[in-house]
């Protein structure tokens, strides 16, 4: 399995140096994207905002959930809240507003150097017209950049929007111990049916002007 990786440079220390970095096709992109965001506010969801907008959270997370091609198990309603919780300065709800209704969300987890972008929600009849899901990716960007992490997570999915977005892949193993031959079968053929679905094209993305220096 992969997962799609920023790397991030010292060299970045605003989006706009992430936005210098682009080549001219990959930068109006941005800055058209970045335009669509409009009148939408957003803000960190304190623990009683969380616990006030659960319902609206769950909905929103179902969204993107029901469009995967699989599912790795869905999660209760009260798991933002009790993640929060749990780990209250690693763990953030950022809100996307719109007339202050709650249209959006993205969830973060602060591994130390690195920041894993963990579940999102959106309303996906909203999501054209303010590019919901890319304006989360580029602001999971700034945020990085902002707390001065070396690279960023974003999962396993929409892997040509995240190698748009300058991301590559990272490759570690899965196990599973099925004791059962069909169920074995079954998740051979939904291992190789969810690769698929993810294409090739992906790979070819390559978004920067040339390779930031490590230095």
């Amino acid at each position: 399995d992969l997962t799609m990786c920023l790397d991030l440079f010292p060299d970045w220390k605003s989006i706009d140096d992430y936005r210098r970095a682009l080549t001219k096709k990959y930068r109006r992109r941005f800055e058209k994207i970045y335009s669509t965001k409009g009148s939408l506010v957003t803000r960190e969801l304190s623990l009683p905002e969380i616990q006030n907008l659960s319902d609206q959270l769950f909905e929103l997370f179902k969204q993107v959930s029901e469009k995967q091609t699989i599912s790795m198990g869905l999660i209760g309603k009260n798991y933002f809240e009790e993640f929060k919780i749990s780990f209250p300065d690693k763990f953030k709800v950022i809100g996307y507003f719109l007339n202050e209704e709650l249209i959006a969300f993205c969830t973060y987890i602060d591994r130390g150097e690195l920041l894993e972008v963990h579940y999102i929600g959106l309303n996906y009849s909203l999501n054209e017209k303010y590019n919901l899901y890319f304006n989360i990716l580029f602001d999971s960007v700034n945020l990085a950049i902002e707390e001065k992490k070396k690279q960023l997570e974003l999962g396993r999915t929409a892997r040509e929007a995240k190698a748009n977005l300058g991301c590559k892949a990272v490759y570690f193993n899965d196990y599973i111990k099925l004791n059962n031959r069909m169920a074995v079968l079954a998740a051979d053929w939904l291992g190789k049916n969810f690769q698929q679905s993810m294409g090739q094209e992906w790979q070819k993305r390559n978004p920067f002007k040339n390779v930031p220096s490590t230095e």
